[in-house]
């Protein structure tokens, strides 16, 4: 009997050794447990993180390639402009051309329309002074 409560003595130590050593253990899987949870909290908190810059890159990306849309549709617009402000120089140019050789056809007719009226007041200067003459010459014979 003696034996025996020896032999469960021992394993009642053997057991209150082995609580102790598992409740040890338990507490470092605790403390490791919540070591995990705090780590999984933070990497949560990266991720919320991580997807909310993700939303605004894709904003912003958003924006730029709006931005590069409307930057485009101003270009094409301007190039149809600029095509069309060529256009409109070629009939400038064209018109400016035409009303040179109009100016220079309207010169040349001044020219000769101002010797026209040269000679025409040369004849008339000289019928005046033929008139003068003939009637100083019918004075004369009038007087005579």
């Amino acid at each position: 009997l003696k034996g025996r409560a020896e032999t469960l003595v021992k394993r009642e130590k053997s057991c209150s050794e082995m609580e102790s050593i598992v409740e040890s253990r338990f507490e470092v899987l605790s403390r490791k447990e919540k070591a995990c949870r705090m780590r999984e909290e933070e990497i949560h908190l990266q991720v919320e993180e991580m997807v909310a810059q993700a939303v605004e890159v894709a904003r912003r990306e958003e924006s730029c390639t709006q931005s590069e849309l409307e930057m485009e549709d101003h270009r094409i617009s301007i190039s149809e402009r600029e095509e069309e402000l060529l256009e409109e120089d070629k009939r400038l140019v064209i018109r400016v051309e035409a009303l040179t050789e109009q100016e220079r056809v309207c010169c040349r007719r001044e020219r000769e329309v101002t010797a026209r009226a040269e000679a025409v007041a040369q004849r008339e200067e000289s019928c005046s002074e033929r008139e003068l003459k003939m009637e100083d010459n019918l004075q004369s014979i009038s007087e005579r």
